[in-house]
């Protein structure tokens, strides 16, 4: 024990040179660097000698009681002393005496009781390995306790019912401290009548910094999963909710423009959570855009309720778009005409909102021209929409933004280009569509940025138009679906070396060489351009016999892939008189369509007889 007294001697004296022995109590404390830095010091020495310490308690509190002492009872450097037997040295009980001594010095400062709770309040609290929180129910309770002796010490102050609420928040996703938090509110509620304490619980929640110590998920963690990432999402996400529940509850009439725009935002900003889904976000987006026009009604000259008024109908717009499309390939024409009439109805209000902002400020963002870009573009006015992408497009495409289009709102050049192309398509300038998406690859190539599946099926899409537009010349066409042929092979061809931008998809062995067939059997209609004779449809429809027959375990789509081909390679030899040729095809025919095979009966039956 003498040997411990002498290092905490020798370790704490350089610290406590040059300061005053005078026991005497002060209420104010030197301010000026050099005690600063002995105050820092002596705290980061106690901090050392209490991390080593695995002995009896008693010398070490009797030293921090001198130390306390030789800075005149330094509140600031008592906490810090406090809070190190609990967490350095795990002297919990000897912690709280020191608590209580600063309490008794100063109870008249809100922090000599908040300091007390949150060491009581993270020493109750503890993450275990598998991310589920465990509660010490009696640390608990003492801390909300010391919170609670607060409110009667400032009985008009907000501080300790706030300070609680924030406590709560950063373990938003247990129940127990969801529950604290729930209670507290409604404390607050009833203290403070005047005060919007939804609006309060909103914000805290809405604000809060989630506290999962990462380092108790390592021995958790799976590559595959993501089990530490899933963990904080769904943590996250739940506090997400909760701050919607509060902001639902609000009375928007009764809030003023800063506190109503924080809602408006809070809702777009929730958005961005993968576990909403589609209709999760809709939603939000939905009451978003309500609180935007009560907004832009309040406040007309408040410029950020139109520009959220844009945004919010934007994205709404969008969902109702895709739900069209859903419904189209359901042939369900009333919801159909239903999310229509949605559609169009937000997409007006949007275009509202863009007009309002555009017209009161010449300082717009990218993303104020995207969003109003594609509110134009479902209300049909595609020329205006394309003009006003150009201004959202930017002097510089870089390579992250190509790469990263999540991380740019959708508001980035990759979707913009996409969008343009869309534009032009509808308005049947075909020519200017490919253009965008030609000028688009051109700039991945540049920055090195591969080709997915879908920009390759987007730009053959628009090739088809151009090949489909019986406006055109019998070449101009025959060209248009040239380029459709090769981008296919080109996806086979990436399919076949594994590539990851052009994965395969189970169940639909065959499917772009079909693809191909389809485009070179109506190349071979255009039967005026000699050209054709290099684009057989044969040599595909063999290439997809050689490909599907061997799979063992057919999906639906290839056996109807197969029985094309192989109709496809009948009808060939059959009209070329090589009758030998066609039973294969027959047979495969038989296999796997039974009702076309009993339609061509009397033409298989005549090739098997002339076969030679």
């Amino acid at each position: 024990m003498k040997y411990i007294r002498i290092i905490l001697i020798i370790v704490l004296a350089a610290a406590s040179i040059g300061v005053s022995a005078d026991k005497k109590k002060k209420m104010t404390w030197p301010t000026d660097k050099g005690y600063i830095a002995r105050r820092t010091a002596t705290i980061q020495a106690m901090d050392s000698v209490l991390k080593l310490s695995g002995y009896n308690p008693d010398p070490l509190m009797r030293f921090a009681d001198v130390k306390c002492q030789e800075f005149n009872n330094d509140p600031e450097l008592m906490r810090a002393i406090a809070s190190g037997f609990a967490f350095n040295a795990g002297y919990v009980k000897e912690s709280a005496i020191r608590y209580q001594k600063i309490k008794s010095l100063y109870p008249d400062d809100f922090e000599s009781y908040s300091s007390y709770a949150a060491m009581l309040f993270d020493v109750s609290i503890t993450v275990k390995p598998d991310g589920s929180l465990s509660r010490d129910t009696s640390q608990f309770n003492l801390a909300k306790a010391q919170i609670d002796s607060a409110k009667v010490a400032f009985p008009q102050s907000k501080a300790p019912y706030l300070w609680w609420l924030d406590r709560c928040t950063r373990y938003a996703y247990n129940d127990a401290l969801v529950q604290s938090f729930q209670d507290e509110v409604e404390a607050y509620r009833k203290a403070f009548p005047d005060e919007n304490a939804d609006y309060v619980a909103a914000s805290y929640m809405g604000n809060a910094k989630i506290e999962m110590n990462m380092a108790n998920f390592d021995n958790v963690y799976d590559e595959e999963s993501d089990t530490r990432d899933k963990l904080r999402t769904d943590a996250e996400y739940r506090r997400r909710l909760l701050t919607q529940e509060y902001y639902d509850k609000i009375d928007v009439n009764s809030l003023s423009v800063e506190n109503l725009y924080a809602l408006t935002y809070f809702y777009y900003q929730s958005t961005e959570s993968k576990y909403l889904g589609r209709d999760g976000r809709a939603l939000l987006h939905q009451k978003g855009l309500e609180r935007a026009k009560l907004g832009v009604e309040k406040y007309p000259e408040e410029i950020n309720f139109s520009r959220f008024q844009l945004y919010h109908a934007a994205e709404l717009a969008k969902t109702y778009d895709y739900r069209i499309n859903q419904a189209k390939r359901n042939k369900d024409t009333d919801l159909q005409e239903q999310e229509t009439a949605n559609r169009d109805t937000t997409a007006a209000e949007g275009v509202a909102g863009a007009e309002r902002l555009i017209s009161k400020t010449d300082t717009l963002l990218r993303r104020d021209y995207y969003f109003a870009g594609v509110v134009n573009q479902f209300k049909g006015e595609y020329e205006k929409a394309i003009d006003l992408y150009k201004k959202a497009m930017g002097p510089i495409l870089i390579k992250d933004e190509l790469r990263y289009k999540a991380q740019y709102h959708n508001c980035d050049s990759v979707t913009i280009y996409e969008n343009i192309a869309d534009c032009y398509s509808a308005l049947s300038q075909y020519e200017n569509a490919v253009a965008q998406y030609n000028a688009l690859y051109d700039l991945r190539e540049k920055h090195g940025v591969r080709l997915n599946i879908n920009d390759v099926l987007n730009l053959a899409t628009l090739y088809k138009n151009l090949g489909n537009d019986t406006s055109r010349t019998q070449k101009e066409r025959f060209e248009a679906f040239v380029a459709v042929d090769s981008l296919y092979a080109n996806i086979q061809d990436s399919i076949d070396a594994g590539s990851e931008y052009f994965p395969f998809t189970e169940g639909r062995v065959g499917y772009y060489p079909y693809q191909r067939l389809a485009i070179r059997n109506r190349m071979n209609r255009l039967s005026d351009y000699k050209d054709r004779e290099n684009y057989l449809s044969r040599e595909i429809a063999e290439d997809m016999v050689r490909r599907i027959e061997p799979v063992a375990d057919k999906s639906k789509t290839e056996k109807d892939l197969i029985s094309i081909a192989a109709d496809n390679l009948w009808r060939y030899y059959f009209v070329q008189k090589d009758y030998k040729a066609c039973l294969p095809y027959q047979r495969l025919i038989a296999k796997y369509d039974p009702d076309a095979a009993e339609t061509y009966k009397k033409n298989f039956e005549f090739a098997r007889r002339h076969a030679r």
